[in-house]
């Protein structure tokens, strides 16, 4: 059996390529065992200032549970502003309450139309989000006194989808059909189950 020059080259270019993984492999572990075995052999005065800054480190960590303890009550007073409701369906029922109320504030007061109750979803890994759609005609100093009442609202609202239209040119008056978003709780907001909502 003879071996073809295209196959004697084959063998050598694999021979070579063991080679050096052997030899990468061999130098690889060799300046490990240096790394580790250095730290040993340190002087004093470096082993000492090393030692200085862990305790510098473990001091830090005190603080670091203050910062923790701060953000876990700015978090805990922002979450008094969730919608609140022991159900899905009582959340939305408190949303286009708050709602309703803002718009029958409004001089005249406004009346919704059509309203669209859309499925509590989540809003990230920690809260739920219900939204409320209205339609309603207004002019367009009730539609800018709207926005700035549920702006004001101390509550987790806010307009997420707002779409205007010209109803009646004369008389300035616009249909407004309006999305109010509000955070809940985890526990309201259903569970992903592989891509179908329970």
């Amino acid at each position: 059996m003879t071996i073809s020059a295209r196959d004697r080259r084959a063998l050598l270019l694999l021979g070579v390529g063991i080679a050096a993984l052997l030899g990468w492999r061999v130098w690889n572990a060799r300046s490990a065992a240096t790394v580790n075995a250095s730290t040993v052999h340190l002087p004093i005065s470096v082993l000492e200032k090393r030692l200085a800054s862990l305790r510098e480190r473990a001091a830090l960590n005190p603080a670091k549970k203050e910062v923790r303890e701060q953000l876990a009550k700015v978090v805990e007073e922002r979450e008094k502003a969730l919608l609140r409701a022991d159900t899905p369906q009582q959340a939305q029922a408190a949303l286009l309450a708050k709602v309703r109320a803002v718009l029958e504030r409004q001089a005249p007061p406004l009346q919704a139309g059509q309203i669209d109750m859309t499925p509590i979803g989540s809003a990230g890994e920690d809260y739920g989000e219900v939204a409320v759609t209205v339609a309603f005609p207004c002019a367009i100093e009730q539609i800018v006194n709207v926005l700035a009442d549920i702006r004001a609202m101390e509550d987790a609202v806010a307009t997420s989808r707002i779409a205007i239209t010209l109803a009646n040119r004369q008389k300035k008056i616009l249909n407004v059909r309006l999305t109010i978003s509000a955070l809940t709780p985890r526990e309201l907001a259903p569970e992903p189950t592989g891509g179908i909502v329970r």
